[in-house]
């Protein structure tokens, strides 16, 4: 990707004392986006049992509960990668917004014809196409689609911009932790069939035009 060398390095403070320590200092302010499997948060929420009272809102990608999954027919990778983290955040009291990859798929899809704006737009444009080429290939081998989601850039659009979101679900979920076959698969209580209390936002949909209009002028 040509991309200069990281000036990052590797923090001295492990990620579970850095969320319970941000979130004490930041108290009813702290808001977290999860981008990845939920172990860090799951952790800290077991460090830190009063965690869900000072933490102000969580944004998690993850998850499929309105389709198919991504690397099991019931299962998204994320909520696959640690079904039992997710289990514990849900069960935390944690204020929490799930964007699954059916998002990404949806109106927030790079098509062909937004690759082809893209490689115009700008050098940043391009990359974004370049570096995207693998997802470009998986995805034409599974589906019949050309282009790319961006499930990452969708779930924090939605935290910066919550205007963003045109549908939600309040509603009561669970993840599936002891079944092999059905293992990360993501569970959506929309019609209220086991009269449980609503432990989370589940996103339906997105401004298409509004999350790509921003995609792109940041890329520009």
């Amino acid at each position: 990707m040509a991309l200069p060398p990281p000036s990052l390095t590797v923090e001295s403070m492990h990620a579970v004392d850095a969320i319970i320590e941000h979130a004490s200092r930041f108290q009813g302010k702290l808001e977290i986006v999860t981008l990845g499997p939920l172990t860090n948060l799951a952790m800290a929420v077991l460090k830190d049992p009063d965690l869900a009272q000072k933490v102000k809102h969580v944004y998690i990608m993850g998850g499929s509960g309105l389709t198919p999954g991504n690397i099991t027919p019931l299962a998204e990778f994320n909520f696959y990668a640690d079904a039992e983290a997710v289990h514990l955040v849900l069960q935390s009291g944690l204020s929490v917004t799930v964007v699954g990859w059916e998002i990404g798929m949806g109106e927030a899809f790079i098509n062909q014809d937004d690759i082809d704006y893209l490689n115009t737009l700008s050098d940043l444009g391009r990359f974004a196409v370049r570096c995207n080429s693998t997802l470009m290939a998986f995805n034409a081998g599974r589906t019949d689609r050309v282009g790319f989601d961006l499930p990452d850039p969708t779930t924090m659009a939605v935290a910066l911009f919550p205007e963003i979101i045109e549908n939600c679900i309040e509603a009561h979920t669970w993840i599936e932790y002891h079944s092999e076959k059905s293992y990360g698969h993501f569970v959506i209580d929309s019609t209220q069939l086991t009269f449980q209390a609503t432990n989370a936002r589940v996103v339906t949909s997105i401004k298409s035009g509004m999350f790509k209009q921003k995609l792109f002028s940041l890329l520009s």
